[in-house]
């Protein structure tokens, strides 16, 4: 079975993201402040290449996280070949003779 073929969803009662895609295949990439009351959480794609947005309100978050993002005004997690990495790592263990 190649990579390609996994679709999702990959856990009990996953739900998918606004493109119909499963995390692994959709990573957090990284989050930013909107000068107002939300935290902008950016998500990338592998399957369908493509950046999703959702405002999340800032009383979701630790003080202390958002003292580091006020202070450098986004946190990247990883760049998209560290995400990439991760996903494939990810998807080869759903891989038949494997125990997860």
């Amino acid at each position: 079975m190649e990579l390609s073929e996994f679709n999702g969803p990959y856990f009990l009662d996953q739900e998918p993201e606004p493109c119909g895609h499963y995390h692994p295949d959709v990573l957090l990439f990284q989050d930013s402040l909107n000068g107002g009351d939300k935290i902008i959480r950016t998500t990338f794609c592998f399957k369908c290449k493509s950046y999703f947005y959702k405002g999340i309100p800032v009383d979701k978050f630790s003080e202390s996280f958002l003292k580091e993002l006020t202070d450098e005004g986004k946190k990247v997690y990883a760049t998209l070949e560290q995400l990439a990495a991760f996903r494939e790592e990810k998807l080869k263990s759903f891989l038949p003779g494997n125990d997860w």
